[in-house]
């Protein structure tokens, strides 16, 4: 089980609870589930079955909670090569073509002579300003070996925290 999906649904349960002013048993009965089933999502030791996701998600749209699920769904079903990170790097959400793991850091899934490029863009990324405000893009481009390697990041804000959209071109540009 993917610990960031469950950290992402328990606080979304949270919230929702929070918004609604539901006691766990309350929003187990609108979700048809049993209290120790929303006490586990919100604990994030249980993760909800997708069914279940899509009942939560609608909630939380209904109460106009944003959603992260939504990027992660773009994310995850686009054609290009694209990754969504929190703040640390975790991957949240990754397109098949990315080659990147949800779940994992993105540090540990660059290859090793990458990892310092990696490094310095997330560091240009902080010091930016980047993780202040949604809608931030960040352009960078890294040369490893003889080729150029480019990558697009944009800040977006849900529910008061900054993530990043990052689409990325894996396959590297020859250098003209």
């Amino acid at each position: 089980m993917d610990k960031n999906s469950n950290n992402y649904w328990a606080a979304l349960i949270a919230q929702i609870r929070t918004t609604l002013n539901l006691s766990q048993a309350q929003l187990a009965l609108e979700l048809e589930s049993d209290q120790a089933t929303v006490s586990r999502w919100e604990q994030g030791t249980v993760l909800p079955s997708y069914k279940k996701q899509r009942q939560i998600e609608a909630i939380a749209e209904r109460i106009n909670l944003s959603s992260l699920q939504g990027i992660a769904d773009v994310v995850n079903s686009s054609p290009f090569s694209m990754l969504l990170t929190d703040r640390q790097h975790t991957v949240l959400a990754a397109s098949p073509s990315s080659g990147f793991s949800v779940g994992l850091g993105v540090v540990e899934q660059t290859p090793p002579d990458e990892q310092e490029h990696f490094l310095r863009f997330a560091d240009s990324v902080t010091k930016s300003g980047f993780w202040s405000q949604s809608g931030r893009r960040f352009d960078y481009s890294f040369q490893a070996g003889n080729a150029q390697y480019r990558a697009v990041v944009t800040s977006v804000l849900v529910r008061g925290t900054v993530y990043a959209v990052v689409q990325q071109n894996l396959a590297p540009l020859e250098k003209k």
